[in-house]
């Protein structure tokens, strides 16, 4: 077995059983105050072939299948091992679940489940054009960074998801973002599944500090949230007079103390246009969709973020993920810019913090919106995977994983590790909620590649620049032409 791939196979359905007794001792017999099992009793409710939702009676079945010992090989980012590969039940019960699902689904279609994650991103790319261009089956899933893998698309490398058996998109395992938005003339070659469990913790939110919060007597901000009143006036608002030179230096440095702690990079400036409802496609009602990010108030937003990051004294602004990050975990600001993930991987050990959404633009805009850095996985299929029996495996793997998830991992992930470690009170936990329910997705985004016009408001706000308007007019053509050749090879994809 080559070195770079982890191996995990289930051979006796017993230990199947097993492990759900020892992962769930406590779980089976929960109710809430109505006496219906709680969300604990999914991870529980089902073993062998079959597993049931107890809330919704969502039963998945596992199809009659046995792919005789079969490899089923996972290409895959190394940010991403989490998702899919523990090599051995440790206590902890994310991980155990995750080992779980991986054990029954080996079980139940009769598979060696394989995962390299040892590649890097360019090497990950050239893996999927060599395996097409040599018709090489040795990969059956790729689960990959969601900007990057757009790269590949034009190069007819990828496989329409519509084709693979055993997929089933109206299943809640599978995002609605798949059929909403990742689809295009009933193709759709990138899939957000709950098997890669990054769409879901890389989702942008905010951060605050509670007791630094009342001491500079900011009010309470969960219910300047709930009112519809947390805008990016409030925000700038807020943080504006909150700044000490701790270092004594007379300079603003990040080593001080301020009232937001402002990433400019990595998509977390980018989600602004999506929180503010102004995203790069809009899909008309005949299903076609149109460059609609040069909106009248992209200009206006352009200078109200480069004011609140350049201008407003209580904001450091750094397009570093830990300087930002840091700032805030040693208690040198009010807010954060993060990730709903963060509570459990950066913030874990802060006891004082509330979550709350990205602001809206201002108090007319209906709702809040959020959306997932350009980093988290989406699954593809490399078009190398092309005979029946190569169709169905894949298919039918992907499914079984993706139900799994949602059956095992996420009442583990969700429930009990964001919601009650990550989530440290009650209202926080509510937000987290009404927070995953406003993503968005956006076909201009999901499809951008390194090419499209997803990163033009965030490299004018890291550049402080406010002219819109004209990089906009710079640069319009060869983004439309982007476009429309992404168009053009949906309409002419040939399976």
């Amino acid at each position: 077995m080559p070195k770079h791939r982890l191996f995990i196979k289930m051979t006796c359905l017993i230990l199947a059983s097993l492990s759900i007794l020892l992962l769930f001792p406590a779980c089976a017999n929960e109710t809430d105050n109505t006496g219906k099992e709680t969300s604990t009793d999914k991870a529980a409710a089902g073993t062998g072939s079959e597993i049931t939702d107890a809330e919704s009676e969502l039963t998945y079945e596992f199809p009659d299948l046995d792919f005789e010992g079969e490899e089923f090989i996972v290409l895959a980012q190394p940010v991403s091992v989490y998702d899919f590969y523990v090599d051995e039940m440790t206590g902890d019960n994310v991980d155990d679940s995750i080992y779980l699902r991986n054990l029954t689904v080996c079980e139940n279609l009769n598979i060696e489940f394989y995962e390299d994650y040892s590649k890097s991103d360019p090497e990950i790319l050239s893996e999927i054009e060599k395996a097409v261009k040599t018709q090489d089956d040795t990969y059956d899933l790729v689960s990959h960074h969601v900007i990057s893998l757009g790269q590949v698309i034009l190069k007819d490398c990828l496989r329409n998801w519509y084709e693979l058996p055993y997929v089933d998109f109206e299943n809640p395992w599978w995002s609605s973002s798949t059929v909403e938005d990742s689809t295009y003339n009933g193709i759709a070659f990138f899939a957000v599944g709950d098997y890669a469990l990054t769409a879901m913790a890389y989702t942008f939110c905010m951060y605050f500090n509670k007791t630094l919060a009342e001491e500079y007597a900011l009010g309470d901000i969960y219910q300047t949230v709930l009112n519809g009143e947390w805008t990016l006036g409030k925000l700038t608002e807020l943080s504006k007079d909150i700044y000490s030179d701790l270092n004594a230096n007379s300079k603003a440095d990040e080593n001080d103390f301020y009232g937001l702690s402002m990433r400019t990079g990595g998509t977390h400036t980018a989600a602004f246009q999506w929180a503010f409802d102004n995203p790069i496609m809009r899909r008309n009602s005949d299903g076609t969709l149109t460059l609609a990010l040069n909106t009248e108030k992209m200009p206006e937003i352009v200078v109200q973020l480069n004011n609140l990051a350049h201008d407003n004294p209580g904001t450091y602004a750094t397009s570093d993920r830990d300087t930002s990050y840091d700032i805030f975990m040693e208690e040198r600001a009010v807010f954060c810019m993060g990730e709903v993930g963060n509570s459990l991987s950066y913030f874990g050990d802060m006891n004082d913090i509330g979550l709350i959404p990205y602001p809206k633009w201002n108090v007319e805009q209906t709702e809040y919106h959020t959306m997932s850095n350009g980093a988290h996985d989406v699954l593809a299929v490399p078009k190398s995977i092309n005979t029946e029996a190569e169709m169905e495996l894949t298919g039918a793997v992907t499914e079984a994983l993706c139900a799994q998830t949602y059956m095992l991992v996420m009442p583990e992930y969700y429930s009990r590790a964001l919601k009650y470690q990550g989530m440290k009170d009650e209202i926080s936990s509510q937000i987290l909620d009404m927070i995953l329910d406003s993503r968005v997705f956006d076909f201009g985004f999901i499809y951008n590649s390194w090419s499209g016009a997803a990163f033009l408001m965030q490299e004018l706000v890291a550049a402080n620049n406010d002219n819109w308007a004209s990089t906009w007019k710079r640069n319009e053509r060869s983004y439309k032409r982007y476009y429309q050749n992404l168009f053009n090879f949906f309409d002419n994809y040939q399976p």
